[in-house]
């Protein structure tokens, strides 16, 4: 009896949720009735720590059909990232400078900063993150990069004009990339 009770309170609440109002059709019985269109909200790209989205259909025996969105908090304690932390990304590039990037040991991704600057790298701890050798950079590339145990480190990087290398140099400015870099 009380599953039942807690499966149609459940059911209510998704039913809410999703904008589906009971219709009385006479005497003491109801029928939900969903509407034309149940929309619910996108998920984003990369969801934060705080909230793992998860898009749920839920049926009742009765036959009604509603959508609810669940907002799963992760334990206490728990690092959160910025909004707009990239989640395992296959490639970084300029655009996601000042950005944190979030890795499980033995992810790799590509560092594309392109090819108008000569770029130097340095990574502040190694020993989380490192460059992988033996491995033929893209064009316009600056390495695959791995990451190796739990921790944060900072991956920074200053990009000269190739005129500089001319005599007499130009006087073009250096131009400085960094993101933050957290393994899991």
């Amino acid at each position: 009896m009380k599953q039942r009770l807690g499966l149609s309170l459940l059911l209510t609440i998704i039913l809410t949720l999703t904008g589906c109002a009971p219709q009385p059709i006479g005497g003491d019985i109801e029928t939900l009735t969903p509407p034309a269109t149940v929309t619910a909200p996108a998920p984003t790209a990369t969801p934060t720590a705080t909230e793992t989205i998860k898009m749920i259909q839920a049926t009742a025996s009765f036959g009604v059909v509603g959508t609810a969105v669940l907002i799963t908090l992760p334990p206490p304690g728990a690092d959160t990232p910025a909004p707009g932390a990239l989640y395992s990304p296959e490639q970084v590039t300029l655009d996601d400078a000042e950005k944190t990037v979030m890795l499980n040991a033995g992810d790799r991704f590509a560092l594309v900063l392109g090819e108008n600057f000569d770029w130097t790298v340095s990574i502040g701890d190694e020993t989380i993150l490192s460059r992988v050798k033996n491995i033929q950079p893209i064009k316009g590339s600056q390495g695959v990069y791995e990451a190796h145990k739990a921790g944060k480190t900072t991956l920074m990087a200053v990009g000269d004009p190739p005129c500089r290398k001319t005599k007499p140099p130009c006087m073009m400015p250096s131009r400085a990339f960094e993101i933050q870099i957290t393994v899991k």
